[in-house]
């Protein structure tokens, strides 16, 4: 670990259900990786073992979601909370019980845990700490249904929707990786 920086392994987004329990079981509940009052949030670096299988992952690519929606849930989801996740310097409050996500709260919406360009390499800053408005929040056809969302948002944007083809082109990809 290099000095003020915190090394952690980011997971790809959902579908890599192996990549995501690692993480998962890396992060301690209530565990603190990012500062609790506002100031500049610590850059992640990703592991290299993920790299590959990552880049070919729809979502990688969009990032519609994240610049859509507004993100609202529960104060308890943050790292106030000692079972919270959720960094308290990416929220900001809405009402007494619950927080948005900075920069989805009102007008021009994009989440500012969004990295990246929408379509063309978007990816959630926090991913393993991610509420659960995020994590509720499925691709089109990764599990074989749709997603009206995920059609939403990508519609917003100019961008196809999803479609069973594209996580057959992905698992290929990462099956040569």
């Amino acid at each position: 670990m290099h000095r003020g920086r915190i090394d952690i392994v980011v997971a790809a987004p959902v579908g890599f259900a192996a990549a995501v329990a690692s993480a998962r079981n890396e992060l301690a509940v209530g565990q603190r990786l990012l500062p609790a009052t506002p100031g500049p949030m610590r850059k992640w670096r990703r592991s290299h073992r993920f790299r590959s299988a990552m880049s070919t992952h729809p979502c990688l690519r969009c990032g519609a979601c994240c610049a859509h929606f507004r993100v609202a849930f529960h104060w308890s989801e943050t790292d106030a909370h000692p079972d919270g996740l959720t960094p308290t310097a990416a929220t900001e409050p809405l009402d007494p019980h619950r927080v948005v996500m900075r920069g989805t709260h009102a007008g021009r919406i994009h989440c500012q845990s969004l990295r990246g360009a929408v379509g063309v390499d978007a990816q959630c800053g926090i991913y393993p700490l991610r509420p659960s408005p995020c994590r509720d929040l499925h691709p089109a056809w990764e599990d074989g249904r749709p997603s009206p969302q995920c059609d939403r948002a990508r519609a917003a944007y100019g961008l196809q929707p999803l479609s069973p083809q594209h996580w057959s082109a992905s698992a290929r990809s990462n099956a040569t990786d």
